[in-house]
């Protein structure tokens, strides 16, 4: 009952699931079907796979990285998420499933247009309020010490 306590999951479910995989071949499934997949994408068009726990993930987050960063495929691809969408308190309070759920998402680049492989600005930055750099610029010297 210890991992009652610790609000992990049971270790029951762990060796069924564990199971499940083997059985179903499920990392097999995932690891053959993301190559087939890349060839018959239309321009813009995305790749979203959920997985349902961590080997899947790993599984989907490297088969992404290998297609974004292979220079010999032509269209190029481009990963759209940087960190796995996961479900939030709302949604995992109405549907207890989503709790383990990750979203990650490829995107097949235009004939001869390059992936943004640098680091893009935040989009949602506006939402946090002041970043520190943008304070600094600003002039803005509140938490140093000029005195010392």
């Amino acid at each position: 009952r210890e991992w009652k306590k610790r609000r992990t999951i049971h270790p029951a479910t762990l060796v069924f699931q564990g199971l499940r995989v083997e059985v179903n071949s499920e990392l097999d499934a995932v690891t053959t079907a993301i190559p087939q997949l890349l060839p018959y994408m239309a321009p813009k068009g995305q790749i979203m796979l959920i997985s349902f726990h961590s080997l899947e993930d790993r599984i989907v987050k490297r088969a992404f990285l290998k297609a974004q960063e292979d220079d010999t495929l032509d269209p190029r691809f481009q990963v759209l998420t940087k960190r796995p969408l996961i479900a939030d308190d709302e949604e995992i309070e109405a549907n207890s499933r989503s709790r383990s759920a990750k979203l990650r998402v490829l995107q097949r680049m235009e004939p001869g247009q390059e992936p943004s492989m640098g680091r893009k600005k935040n989009k949602y930055a506006h939402l946090r309020g002041k970043s520190k750099k943008s304070s600094k610029a600003s002039g803005d010297d509140e938490g140093t010490n000029d005195d010392a």
